[in-house]
This record gives structure tokens, C-alpha cells and sequence, in this order.
């Protein structure tokens, strides 16, 4: 049997079995000797090819507010809607007048009959905002009693970049002039 085997041996076959063990050997130690090996921290920002590291290759939770560096997330990084954006607002008299307002924003005084309401726009889209007003003082600068603020987004004959508000009198069920504060919250 062993004159058998010893007819069939060649260098190359000798060779070829010598590097398969090798191989399978050298490719074993790898999997299991190296990664104990890396010290953390051993594998450093200077080290790494740009862009090898995606979002797609970090696990869920891998890094945390507290390992960002502050000032390094500018809003140029971030995708459009990703950041939230500063709530809009209007301080109106009871003529329309902006007393203070977020760039772009309009009053209009509107009346249908004896109703009165205003009419706010903003230069961004409001369909998923929330808005809230809050009466301000009447013309002669006291407080406006019975009356209850409403706002509506898109409402009025408004498109999506506009609200109205009314200041409706709970007696008379009827739009009154007065002044406002308004949020919108996007």
C-alpha cells in the first residue's frame, strides 16, 4: 500500500498540499489571533481611507452625543428637514401693522361684513406647523376681554404659506380688531 502512495507522490503534489495547510492555517491564526490583538484605539482617524467609514457600516447607537466633538455638525451636513428650524412669529397691532416678526412675513387686515380677520403669510411652507396666537391690547391699550383668539392654517382663502387669525367676540360671534401674537412652530 505504502509502495502504492509513494509511486503516486510528485514535488508539485508535496508543494501544493505544503501551501494548502499553510493557507488554511495562516487564514485560522488571522481570524482568531488578530482582532484579540488591536488594542482599542489602535485604529486612528490618520489611519482610516476617506470615506471607508459610512453610515451604513455603523451599528445602531455606535456613537453618541457625547463622543461629537462641539462645533464639528454645521447645518451644511446635515439633508433639508433634518434640523428643525426656528418657531415664526408675528407681533400685529389691530390695523395689520408688523410690530415685530421672522424675515418674510406679512399682515393683511381683512373684513367680510362686520367680520374682521387677519390674514399672516410666511415664505415657507405651514402644513405640518402648529400655530398659536394670543390676543395683544386693544386700540386704547387695555386688555380685550370676550373674545377668543382662532387660527387656521391654509384657511381663509390661504394657501399652504399662509393662516388666518381672528379675534372672534364670544357675545357678538363676530371678528374684531385687535392685536396678536403669533407662534408657528414647524
Amino acid at each position: 500500500m505504502f509502495q502504492c502512495v509513494r509511486s503516486r507522490l510528485s514535488y508539485a503534489n508535496v508543494i501544493s498540499t505544503i501551501c494548502l495547510f499553510l493557507l488554511l492555517g495562516g487564514g485560522a491564526y488571522a481570524a482568531f489571533k488578530l482582532p484579540k490583538q488591536l488594542k482599542k484605539g489602535s485604529v486612528t482617524t490618520a489611519k482610516l481611507k476617506h470615506g471607508a467609514v459610512t453610515t451604513s457600516k455603523l451599528r445602531h447607537g455606535a456613537i453618541t452625543d457625547a463622543q461629537i466633538k462641539a462645533g464639528s455638525l454645521t447645518a451644511g451636513v446635515f439633508a433639508p428637514g433634518q434640523l428643525p428650524t426656528a418657531p415664526l412669529f408675528v407681533n400685529s397691532d389691530q390695523n395689520g401693522t408688523i410690530r415685530a416678526s421672522s424675515p418674510g412675513a406679512t399682515v393683511t387686515k381683512m373684513t367680510s361684513g362686520p367680520d374682521t380677520f387677519y390674514r399672516v403669510t410666511f415664505s415657507q411652507d405651514l402644513s405640518n406647523c402648529a400655530p398659536v396666537a394670543t390676543i395683544g391690547p386693544s386700540s386704547g391699550g387695555g386688555v380685550v376681554t370676550n373674545t377668543t383668539m382662532t387660527v387656521g392654517i391654509g384657511s381663509g382663502g390661504a394657501d399652504s404659506h399662509g393662516l388666518t387669525v381672528e379675534a372672534v367676540n364670544n357675545t357678538s360671534n363676530l371678528g374684531v380688531a385687535a392685536g396678536f401674537g403669533l407662534a408657528v412652530v414647524c
